[in-house]
């Protein structure tokens, strides 16, 4: 995979002994840019322990596509 393009935003601070996590989301599927690969378009939420969003972001991906066996 290679990463076509990418933005980030730091909506809030993170601290020492915060504890975070991400919800990822594959938001957009396009496999028509080339016969041997395609771009996927993922979004990403990093929230805190309390819930909120310290972190989102946006990359698009361009993928190798899988060979299908019949």
């Amino acid at each position: 995979a290679a990463i076509a393009e990418m933005t980030i935003r730091f909506e809030a601070p993170v601290c020492i002994g915060d504890t975070v996590h991400a919800v990822l989301e594959v938001a957009e599927v396009d496999p028509q840019p080339a016969p041997r690969r395609g771009q996927v378009r993922f979004r990403i939420q990093v929230l805190d322990q309390a819930g909120r969003t310290v972190s989102t972001g946006e990359w698009l991906a361009l993928m190798q596509r899988r060979v299908r066996k019949n």
